[in-house]
């Protein structure tokens, strides 16, 4: 089993939630980035809300979507062109993190 320290883990969680809600501030997705379009700049968050999930889950940290952003990673994760690789994506995480816990 992979030892953490708790100490490391917990700022960077708090470091994570403040960088969350800074992005909460700044975008107005609606539904997307760019309105209904799917575009590149929406491309990089959907790998990162699902790490998030995936740290908050293995390294039990309480790092909290504002409801903006969890509708928007809703609507992300609910696009014909992101479903099927999100899925994948997960999958392909959970193996990742079980090799990792593994030690």
């Amino acid at each position: 089993m992979v030892r953490r320290d708790p100490a490391f883990v917990a700022e960077n969680a708090v470091l994570l939630q403040k960088r969350i809600d800074q992005l909460a501030h700044m975008a107005t997705p609606s539904p997307l980035l760019f309105g209904d379009q799917l575009s590149i700049a929406d491309c990089g968050f959907v790998a990162s809300f699902a790490l998030i999930s995936i740290f908050r889950e293995i390294l039990g940290i309480n790092v909290v979507l504002p409801p903006t952003l969890i509708k928007y990673e809703a609507t992300l994760t609910a696009h014909e062109s992101v479903t099927k690789q999100n899925t994948a994506y997960y999958k392909a995480l959970n193996n990742w993190a079980k090799d990792k816990l593994k030690g």
